[in-house]
């Protein structure tokens, strides 16, 4: 019983659409929109946000499930709670079709260790998510609809290439209020290769004026809460 309305920010290449699909796009509780493939995920999300008219919202990657009714769990959390941010469940992973060789094929939790932050401070919380303390990711946890909008708007006014695309709205939402991660299954994402471990690419997304960048922009929302 869950009324949850989708959200496509499609940047795929112009590929022949199947009648499945076309037929997924015409349900009322859809919508599509189109972008070109060398617009930014950062880019699409602050501009889909604008459209978005529900009270609460969260982001799913395509490779990754996310389960509706821990959603609406997550949802009413945050309806309860005031002080928190953003709410989300336990993160599992799943391999894909490329991956399956290398791995068992059975889900298994990721991001062992703490996953709540709930420190009475934004810059307590922050650091917290900076020095390691706190596993949970934030990209993919449940908002409401007005944070999840300003913590985009914002990204894209300070953040210019990868890696801190998602490092910053993750250390923005720890400054606008806590964290919960609720004891239910969430979502899986799909294991890959990522370009996370990566050096030379780790250089050029965390380059000095990338991170000098960011770094401004948390400040000046740090200030305002503490």
């Amino acid at each position: 019983n869950t009324n949850i309305k989708i959200l496509i920010l499609d940047a795929t290449p112009d590929d022949p659409i199947n009648n499945d699909l076309i037929e997924f796009f015409n349900k009322k509780q859809v919508k599509w929109k189109k972008y070109d493939e060398n617009i930014t995920f950062w880019d699409r999300v602050a501009d889909g946000s604008k459209i978005i008219d529900t009270d609460y919202a969260v982001m799913c990657a395509d490779a990754d499930f996310i389960i509706p009714t821990a959603i609406s769990k997550c949802a009413f959390f945050l309806k309860e709670h005031s002080e928190y941010s953003s709410a989300n469940g336990l993160y599992f992973s799943h391999p894909n079709f490329n991956t399956y060789i290398k791995y068992d094929f059975a889900i298994s939790e990721l991001y062992k260790g703490k996953k709540s932050a709930e420190h009475q401070t934004a810059a307590a919380r922050v650091n917290a998510y900076f020095s390691g303390q706190v596993t949970s990711p934030r990209l993919y946890s449940v908002y409401r609809t007005q944070t999840f909008k300003l913590i985009w708007t914002e990204t894209i006014k300070h953040v210019s290439d990868w890696g801190v695309a998602e490092t910053f709205p993750c250390a923005l939402s720890y400054i606008l209020g806590k964290s919960k991660n609720l004891p239910i299954f969430y979502a899986s994402r799909e294991l890959n290769e990522s370009a996370w471990f990566d050096n030379s690419l780790q250089q050029k997304w965390f380059s000095k004026a990338n991170v000098e960048k960011c770094i401004i922009g948390l400040s000046s929302h740090l200030s305002k809460m503490d």
